[in-house]
């Protein structure tokens, strides 16, 4: 994996890869690349025990020190959570009773019909072209 950083070339910004993306047969090595370099650069982490032998890492106060900050960081699905929230939120202070509630899902489900996207065309068509929402 440290080869893969100083010789494979990545992509920049550093690619993301999915959970469904990795499967069994494709080593954690292959997801490393020169791009990955930048994980540490972002998290001023020290990177010098790289070059040494793995065995040695854990006497390493380098590696100690990258460990520490690296267990310390929450990852989370950020863009999931928050969208997941904002519905919660908005479901919860829009109005409580539940026929008022689907009603709002189905508006949402129509208006996503009639402007599938947020071009200029297509809002101008939905405007003036479909009919009128609810």
């Amino acid at each position: 994996m440290v080869r893969n950083m100083d010789t494979i070339p990545g992509a920049t910004p550093p690619p993301t890869q999915a959970l469904r993306d990795c499967d069994e047969k494709r080593p954690l090595s292959s997801f490393v690349t020169t791009s990955t370099r930048k994980f540490f650069q972002i998290l001023q982490l020290p990177d010098s025990y790289l070059t040494q032998n793995v065995e040695t890492w854990k006497e390493n106060d380098h590696y100690q020190e990258a460990l520490r900050i690296v267990q310390g960081l929450k990852v989370v699905n950020d863009c999931a959570e928050r969208g997941v929230k904002l519905i919660q939120e908005y479901n919860s202070i829009l109005t409580n009773d539940e026929q008022q509630k689907q009603y709002h899902l189905q508006l949402v489900q129509q208006h996503r019909h009639v402007f599938s996207d947020s071009k200029k065309t297509t809002v101008v068509s939905g405007l003036t072209g479909q009919p009128k929402l609810m």
